[in-house]
C-alpha cells in the first residue's frame, strides 16, 4: 500500500515546437513554492524542468482534479496545481492520477490517460488543453513516487479497513488518514517521529495503532502520541505503554530510546531530575523547556545533539556535556530572563581540541548558545576554555555575545555576518554601543545590526560594498552614518526605524533607493538624492515625519507608491525634469505640503498619490491640455480634492 507521501516530482514542459517552455516552468514554479512554500523541500527548475520532493497532498481525491478543471486558468490547489497558458496546458502533482478517464470525450477534445515516463516524469504539453468543463471519473489514485517503480491503488483499495505505512515515513497527518473512510487499524514504523493532532477526531473509525518500535520509543520519540484518543488501543512491539505521570519529578529515560521528541516535557513545573540512558542521540527542541525545578540533568556518552532552547528557562546549577556531542542548539540553557542563575561553570568530557570543533561544526545561530550563561569558560578534560565574545568563521564575523557595549572587529575580517549582533533568535536586542568596522570589510550581512537599540557610534569604512536588507534596521539611538563612497548595494530597510537618524550622506555610487531604506526614521530633517539615482523604491522614507527638505537628483525616473507617504512635515518639493512616473500614494497625508513643481515628462500619477494634500498647489511645467492628458485618478480634480494645480505654460 502507498502511503501518500510523494518524494519526488519532475514536471516538464514544452512549447508546440517541441523546445523547453523556460518561461512558462519557471512562472509555475514562482507561484507554486509561493503558494504552498511550507510544504516543500528542495524544489528547483532549470531548462524547463520543475524537480521537488518532500510533499504531502490534500483530500479530497476525485472531487479535486474536477473542481481543478472546471477552474483550469491559472487554478492553485493543494495537492494539484494546474495552469492554462496559450501554449500549454500545464500541470505539477497531476502524478496523483496516472489514469483518468473523461466521461465527455468530445466536450474536452482529448482523454487523459498514462503520461508517464519510466523515471517517473510527467511531461505537460498542447496535447492537454482542456476547453470546457464536464463529468470525469478517477480509476486510480498515484499514492508513492518514493518506490522504483510507479503504484496505482484503486478506489476499491482505499476503502481497506487496514492502513500500512511505509518505513520511510516520518510524519502522519489528518489528510493522509482521512482518504480511508473505513479504516479501522493503522500500522506505523519506527521511522515516525510526528503525529498531527486530530488526525483521529470526526468520523475516524481507527480503534487499534500497530507500532513496530517499543512501548519506550512511542512514549519519549513520537511527538503527537500522547494527543490520542483513549478509545484508540496502542499495540507496540513489547507491549502496551502506560503515558508518564503529569506530576512527574524523577525522570528515568530507559535504554533503547535514541531521540526525545520537541516539546516533550516542556513547561513541566515539578520535574526535578532527569537521567538519559546512552542509546540517546538527539535531544529535541524545547523538550525540557520552562521546567524551573529541574536541577539535574545527567547526559550520557553518546548524545550527539542538544537542539534549540531544549533546557531554556531552567536553573541549572551546574552543566555536565559528554565527549560525543556535536551541536548544541541556540539559547539551549538559557536561564529565565530576570533571575538569578548559578550556572557559573560548564563541564565538557572531552579535550580542548574536541570543544573547538563542536563550535566549528555547528551553524551559525548555533555557536551562540553559551552567550547567554553566566559562565564564561568550559572545563574540558586537559584545560579550561574561555568562552569567547564572539566568533569569526572563514573570514565572517559569525555572532557575537549580546552582554558585549563595544568591539573593535579584527582585521582581516571580510563580512559582518547576518543576525551577528542581534544573536538573540527571540528577537531581544543587544546591548552593544559602539562598533569599530576595519578596512576589510566588504559586506554587511541581513539583519546584522537589527535591533540594536543602543548602538550609537558606527563607522562604515570605504571597503563596504554591500549593506543587506534589515543591516540597520530598529537601531533607535543611531543618529548619524555616513555611507561609503564606492558602495553598490543597499538593501531594503536597511535604516528602516532609526528613530534617532538625523542625517545620512548618499553617494552617488548608488543606482537606486532601495524599498523602505529609510521608512520610519522620525528624526531625520533633510536629505538629497544624488544624479545617479534612478527609482526611489516604495516607502523608501515614508513616515519621515520630521523630514522637511528633499532635493531629487535629475537622474531620477520613476518614484514608486509610498515614497513619501505620511512625511507630515514636508513643505515643498520639486521633481526633476525626466521623472515620467509617481506612483500611488506617494505623498499621501504629506499635511504641510503647500508646493510641488512636476515636469511635463511625467506620464502617470497614480491613484491617490497626493491624498489628504489639502493644502497643496501643483506647479505644472507643461500646459493644461498636457495635463489633462496624463493618466491619473478623479482624485486630481481640483474640485473634488481642493488641490490647486497651476500651469507653466500655456
Amino acid at each position: 500500500m502507498g502511503n501518500h507521501y510523494l518524494s519526488k516530482i519532475n514536471v516538464r514542459f514544452f512549447k508546440d515546437d517541441g523546445t523547453p517552455d523556460v518561461e512558462t516552468a519557471k512562472k509555475i514554479y514562482n507561484e507554486f513554492r509561493e503558494f504552498i512554500e511550507a510544504d516543500y523541500e528542495g524544489m528547483s527548475v532549470k531548462d524547463g524542468l520543475i524537480t521537488s520532493k518532500g510533499f504531502f497532498y490534500d483530500e479530497g481525491v476525485g472531487g479535486c482534479l474536477k473542481c481543478v478543471l472546471d477552474n483550469a486558468a491559472n487554478t492553485n490547489y493543494k495537492g494539484i496545481y494546474i495552469f492554462k497558458s496559450e501554449n500549454a496546458f500545464q500541470a505539477d502533482v497531476i502524478p496523483f492520477f496516472s489514469d483518468i478517464k473523461l466521461k465527455n470525450e468530445n466536450e474536452f477534445g482529448m482523454e487523459l490517460k498514462n503520461y508517464f515516463g519510466d523515471d517517473g516524469t510527467f511531461t505537460a504539453n498542447t496535447k492537454f488543453h482542456a476547453k470546457a468543463s464536464g463529468d470525469l471519473e478517477a480509476k486510480y489514485v498515484y499514492t508513492d513516487l518514493s518506490e522504483t517503480s510507479m503504484r496505482n491503488i484503486s478506489k476499491e483499495e482505499l476503502n481497506t479497513t487496514e492502513i500500512i505505512i511505509s518505513e520511510s515515513v516520518t510524519e502522519i497527518t489528518k489528510k493522509m488518514l482521512s482518504l480511508y473512510k473505513n479504516a479501522q487499524s493503522l500500522k506505523l514504523p519506527q521511522s515516525v517521529k510526528i503525529i498531527e493532532e486530530k488526525c483521529f477526531g470526526g468520523k475516524s473509525k481507527i480503534s487499534d495503532i500497530f507500532y513496530e518500535g517499543t512501548k519506550a520509543q512511542w512514549i519519549f520519540s513520537v511527538k503527537g502520541a500522547e494527543e490520542i484518543p483513549s478509545r484508540i488501543q496502542i499495540h507496540c512491539s513489547d507491549g502496551t505503554p502506560e503515558p508518564l505521570p503529569s506530576n512527574i519529578e524523577d525522570l528515568i529515560i530507559p535504554e533503547g530510546v535514541t531521540e526525545i521528541y520537541p516539546q516533550f516535557m516542556c513547561l513541566a513545573k515539578k520535574l526535578k531530575s532527569i537521567k538519559f540512558p546512552s542509546s540517546l542521540k538527539i535531544i529535541g527542541w524545547s523538550a525540557f523547556g520552562g521546567c524551573p525545578n529541574l536541577k539535574s540533568v545527567d547526559f550520557s556518552e553518546g548524545l550527539v545533539e542538544i537542539q534549540k532552547q531544549a533546557f531554556i528557562y531552567t536553573n541549572l546549577p551546574s552543566l555536565s556535556l559528554p565527549s560525543t556531542i556535536k551541536t548544541i542548539g541556540y539559547e539551549a540553557f538559557m536561564p529565565e530572563e530576570n533571575t538569578s542563575s548559578s550556572l557559573t561553570t560548564v563541564h565538557f568530557a572531552g579535550t580542548k581540541a574536541q570543544w573547538q570543533k563542536v563550535l566549528n561544526s555547528s551553524k551559525k545561530e548555533h555557536k551562540c548558545w553559551f552567550m547567554y550563561l553566566p559562565a564564561k569558560e568550559i572545563e574540558c578534560s586537559n584545560g579550561t576554555v574561555k568562552f569567547p565574545d564572539y566568533i569569526i568563521n572563514n573570514d565572517v564575523l559569525e555572532c557575537v555575545s549580546p552582554s558585549l557595549t563595544e568591539i573593535e572587529i579584527p582585521e582581516g575580517v571580510k563580512k559582518i555576518g547576518a543576525d551577528s549582533f542581534n544573536t538573540r533568535m527571540d528577537g531581544e536586542e543587544s546591548k552593544i554601543k559602539k562598533v569599530s568596522i576595519p578596512n576589510t570589510v566588504i559586506e554587511i550581512g541581513r539583519s546584522a545590526f537589527y535591533g540594536c537599540k543602543e548602538l550609537k557610534e558606527i563607522t562604515i569604512p570605504d571597503s563596504v560594498e554591500i549593506i543587506e536588507d534589515f543591516a540597520f534596521c530598529m537601531c533607535k539611538a543611531l543618529e548619524s552614518i555616513k555611507l561609503p563612497e564606492k558602495i553598490k548595494k543597499v538593501g531594503n530597510d536597511a535604516f528602516t526605524s532609526c528613530f534617532s537618524l538625523k542625517s545620512i550622506s548618499i553617494p552617488d555610487s548608488l543606482t537606486e533607493i532601495s524599498a523602505d531604506m529609510f521608512s520610519a526614521c522620525l528624526s531625520l530633517e533633510a536629505i538629497e538624492i544624488p544624479d545617479t539615482i534612478s527609482v526611489i523604491k516604495p516607502d523608501a522614507f515614508a513616515s519621515c515625519e520630521s523630514l522637511k527638505s528633499v532635493k531629487i537628483g535629475s537622474g531620477v525616473t520613476i518614484i514608486y507608491n509610498d515614497a513619501f507617504r505620511n512625511c507630515t512635515s514636508l513643505e515643498s518639493i520639486s521633481l526633476p525634469d525626466g521623472l515620467t512616473k509617481i506612483g500611488s500614494y506617494t505623498f499621501e497625508n504629506c499635511t504641510a505640503l503647500n508646493a510641488i513643481t512636476i515636469p511635463e515628462s511625467v506620464t502617470e500619477i497614480g491613484f491617490r498619490a497626493f491624498e489628504k494634500c489639502n493644502k497643496l498647489t501643483i506647479n505644472y511645467k507643461g500646459t493644461k491640455a498636457q495635463w489633462d492628458a496624463l493618466k491619473k485618478d478623479d482624485t486630481l480634480r481640483e474640485e473634488s480634492s481642493g488641490i490647486k494645480v497651476s500651469f507653466l505654460r500655456k
